[in-house]
């Protein structure tokens, strides 16, 4: 495998990781040559450039930000950092492995239907009659119901896995790796090409990806399964032509890469992922809908229609149909870098914010405000929290966590940067002295009152 400036080892190591519109009369369907254009006054999409600059400004202060590409109608309207850098994808792989199977369920190589037992597909050690029973359709859903070990799969992951047996194939979602993994197996079985040869050939290239190699790939397989994973490697200006194809329903100039019906059906709402801390699941695509009870990102409002392909560490690839936009977040996780989902919604929502000119900016407050906050809260449920001042800023410190910081989104809503959908509403007494806070996250809210000032 071909990383810039970075060693095959350091990527094994990696491996264990687990409001604004285009303008009218815009040209919608406008797609990059050999190099991308930039749009050069943003204005003219109704952008504001200071905005975007403080989003630009709000990542380096707070994020563990390596690049970021915005596009809307086709051109680049802001980007910064290392963009042409290949950093590793992480889970968003198999968001490219979903769009790689639509030309071959279209042509009749793969069956979606059959199933693992039809494909002589088994794992060491071998898998149930039941489970066996499980199609390729329901490996694309995370409805398998095979809940063996696989590659590339975390601790985390593993933790809430039902037992062996439990659920029929079917009936029950869960993010599972080995679903995600036998789908390689079974693409290569029935075409008869390699993952990194036919993602080059058939999606990559016709869409003049400006860097990526076969070599960029590696499968990773330590003995946990007999399906391996399927790692690459790949730039943001690159990921982003791949969202933008998608962006433009599987079309790209006169040549159509990905079938349109496919295009629809995969990134069309199938489950709720809330037992995962997700909204909701397509193929292998993470789909908004509104209603559900975790949103697509904390602390931005996205619509349906929206999805978005999601790796480890905090790469982000969201599709906005609605605002003809596609946006890219990378990481340099070969140096154990992290931004959660709260730093990145709260970063999206920025850059949306930019242009949007209705949008109610960011609250701020004096330190002096900020310390009346300040102090340590007891839990109905848990170890009590401890809420400091750094400067103007408010921190969260948990015990056997790092000190996280806590953004202000609303009067009294702020939310811990390196969180998943974690947020707290300080709560007033009469007098409007802070007198608890309601801790919120998506397995339950958690009230606590305030003890003790800190002053210092």
């Amino acid at each position: 495998m071909k990383v810039q400036n970075k060693s095959f080892g350091l990527l094994a190591l990696c491996l264990g990781l687990a409001a604004a519109a285009v303008p009218s009369g815009a040209a919608t369907q406008t797609v990059p040559g050999k190099t991308w254009e930039k749009i050069t006054d943003v204005s003219k999409y109704g952008f504001d450039r200071a905005k975007l600059v403080e989003a630009q400004k709000f990542a380096a202060e707070n994020l563990a930000t390596a690049a970021v590409m915005v596009v809307v109608d086709g051109k680049i309207l802001f980007e910064w950092g290392a963009v042409e850098t290949k950093y590793l994808l992480h889970s968003g792989r198999k968001s490219f492995m979903s769009a790689l199977y639509g030309k071959y369920v279209e042509n009749g190589a793969i069956d979606l239907d059959q199933t693992m037992a039809e494909l002589g597909i088994d794992d060491e050690p071998p898998l149930t009659e039941v489970e066996k029973k499980a199609t390729v359709r329901h490996c694309l859903m995370a409805r398998s119901g095979i809940y063996h070990d696989a590659e590339a799969e975390a601790p985390s992951m593993r933790a809430v896995k039902p037992p062996r047996g439990s659920k029929k194939p079917g009936e029950f979602w869960l993010y599972n790796n080995w679903d995600f993994n036998v789908l390689l197996t079974v693409f290569e079985q029935k075409t008869g090409k390699k993952f990194f040869e036919a993602l080059g050939e058939d999606i990559l290239m016709p869409i003049d990806c400006e860097n990526y190699m076969p070599e960029d790939g590696i499968y990773q397989k330590t003995g946990a399964s007999v399906h391996p994973a399927y790692h690459f490697v790949l730039t943001a200006r690159d990921m982003a032509r791949f969202g933008l194809l998608m962006l433009r329903n599987g079309k790209w100039n006169d040549r159509q890469v990905v079938s349109s019906a496919w295009v629809k059906e995969s990134t069309s709402y199938m489950s709720d992922a809330e037992i995962y801390g997700g909204d909701g699941y397509g193929y292998m695509w993470w789909v908004a809908k509104k209603g559900n009870k975790i949103p697509h990102f904390p602390a931005v409002d996205l619509p349906d229609g929206t999805y978005s392909a999601r790796g480890a560490g905090g790469h982000y690839m969201i599709v906005l149909p609605d605002r003809d936009m596609v946006i890219v977040h990378r990481v340099n996780t070969f140096e154990s870098n992290n931004v959660g989902p709260n730093g990145f919604g709260l970063l999206v929502r920025k850059i949306l914010d930019a242009g949007d000119p209705a949008a109610r900016p960011f609250p701020s407050q004096t330190p002096e405000e900020a310390g009346k906050l300040a102090g340590t809260y007891e839990r109905e449920d848990g170890p009590p929290l401890t809420v400091t001042l750094s400067g103007a800023s408010l921190v969260l410190k948990t015990p056997g966590q790092p000190d996280n910081k806590l953004i202000q989104v609303e009067q009294d809503v702020f939310y811990p940067i390196l969180s998943n959908g974690t947020y707290l509403r300080f709560e007033r007494g009469e007098n409007g002295e802070p007198t608890g806070l309601l801790l919120r996250q998506y397995r339950g809210d958690s009230k606590a009152r305030k003890i003790a000032e800190i002053t210092s």
